[in-house]
C-alpha cells in the first residue's frame, strides 16, 4: 500500500474514532486494506466499530441541523444515513 495519511490532529483513543473519517471519505474497502497493515487490531471488530462511529457521527450532524433548522444539512445527513450500511 502506497500513500500518506496526514495524522495532524490525531488524538489518543479508540482507532475507530480516527478511522471513521477515512471510512467516510474512501469507503470500507480502503479501511480494510489499511487495517490489514495493523495486525494488532482485530479486523472484524474494528470495522464494526468504525461503522458504528460513522453512523453516530452522521446522527450527531443531523441532530445539529434539526436543532438549528438548517434544511439543506438535514436533507444531506438524512440521505447519508439512508445509505449507511447496517
Amino acid at each position: 500500500m502506497d500513500g500518506i495519511i496526514d495524522l495532524n490532529g490525531v488524538h489518543l483513543g479508540r482507532p475507530a474514532v480516527e478511522l471513521h473519517y477515512l471510512y467516510d471519505s474512501y469507503g470500507e474497502a480502503f479501511v480494510r486494506r489499511l487495517l490489514r497493515q495493523l495486525p494488532h487490531l482485530d479486523l472484524h471488530a474494528t470495522v464494526e466499530e468504525v461503522r458504528f462511529m460513522h453512523t453516530w457521527h452522521h446522527v450527531v450532524r443531523l441532530l445539529w441541523a434539526l436543532d438549528h433548522d438548517h434544511a439543506p444539512r438535514q436533507e444531506r445527513w438524512r440521505y447519508d444515513l439512508s445509505r449507511s450500511p447496517g
